[in-house]
């Protein structure tokens, strides 16, 4: 069986203010774990104002100047359709959207760097 990736936030704090608090957007931190992004969720406030109610998501951002990809949380869609420098795509849930993320960190396999099964 596969073990699938699982969500983990960085403290309590920002456990907490994505399942109680105001909108927010969360982003993965060094270690993997979502944490509250202040920059981008001020952002998204300044573009739209402040989202009423809850409406959690997963997404991917693709920024569109370098076609990196960076996985969000979101408590409220609308933070994350407002991104004017990203290409964004929702996913049904963290695990298909850390897929789509990592894609671009993949490796290719051995082999196929250094041309198959040719013979030496």
């Amino acid at each position: 069986m596969v073990e699938r990736p699982r969500l983990e936030f960085a403290s309590p704090f920002d456990e907490r203010l994505f399942l109680e608090g105001p909108p927010a957007m969360f982003t993965l931190d060094p270690m993997g774990r979502l944490r509250v992004d202040p920059e981008r969720t001020r952002e998204g406030y300044l573009l739209i104002g402040s989202p009423a109610g809850r409406d959690p998501g997963h997404f991917v951002l693709v920024d569109r100047a370098t076609g990196l990809r960076m996985y969000t949380l979101v408590s409220h869609t609308a933070l994350a359709t407002c991104q004017p420098r990203a290409e964004v795509r929702r996913h049904p849930d963290y695990a298909s959207a850390i897929a789509e993320a990592m894609q671009q960190w993949a490796m290719p396999a051995p082999q196929a760097l250094d041309g198959g099964d040719e013979e030496s």
